[in-house]
């Protein structure tokens, strides 16, 4: 696609210095151990909100949230307190063993995620995708996490929210009843 430019680049670094504005960033780093460990910090992420549009999608992924809920709890904190929409969610992925992985998805942007399952085959219909495992239903339904998961994003939720209302000086912050959690 003429659209699409290829960076080989320190990441960290990239999206620090970048003047570029974009849609989505989609972080598919190692774990957040040895050299990618500062892919997985809150100034990564904040790096990251200042190279996205002002309706952008910041999304990484955060292991296996039974096996390392720490994880899972670190991203989601520091996410909660960038932006307005923080959903994790979680899918099948077949090479990491211990259960299902967790992912997180960040954004100003309150109607990103309020797409219905109709207008969602609507688009995979028009765009010709055919899938082995992701259907508008299961888009939907990934945003609904098992319990054990749930505890851990409620506690940080609840700790990057009242970070955030520290940072901008507020007492209560507004837009945390709009999160998808």
């Amino acid at each position: 696609d003429e659209r699409t430019v290829v960076v080989i680049a320190d990441g960290r670094k990239f999206v620090a210095e970048t003047d570029e504005r974009f849609d989505a960033i989609i972080v598919d780093s190692s774990e957040p151990i040895g050299p990618s460990a500062v892919l997985h910090t809150p100034e990564f992420y904040a790096s990251c909100k200042h190279a996205l549009k002002e309706d952008g999608i910041l999304v990484t992924h955060n292991g296996l949230p039974f096996l390392f809920p720490e994880h899972l709890a670190d991203t989601t904190r520091a996410f909660a307190s960038l932006f307005e929409r923080v959903a994790p969610y979680m899918c099948t992925q077949p090479c990491y063993f211990g259960g299902p992985f967790a992912l997180n998805w960040g954004s100003d942007e309150d109607e990103h995620l309020d797409i219905a399952e109709k207008k969602l085959a609507k688009r995979q219909q028009k765009r010709g995708i055919e899938t082995r495992y992701w259907t508008p239903a299961v888009h939907n339904a990934a945003f609904a996490l098992p319990a054990y998961a749930q505890t851990v994003v409620d506690k940080a939720m609840a700790e990057g929210r009242s970070e955030r209302c520290g940072k901008n000086g507020r007492g209560k912050n507004k837009s945390a009843k709009k999160n998808r959690i």
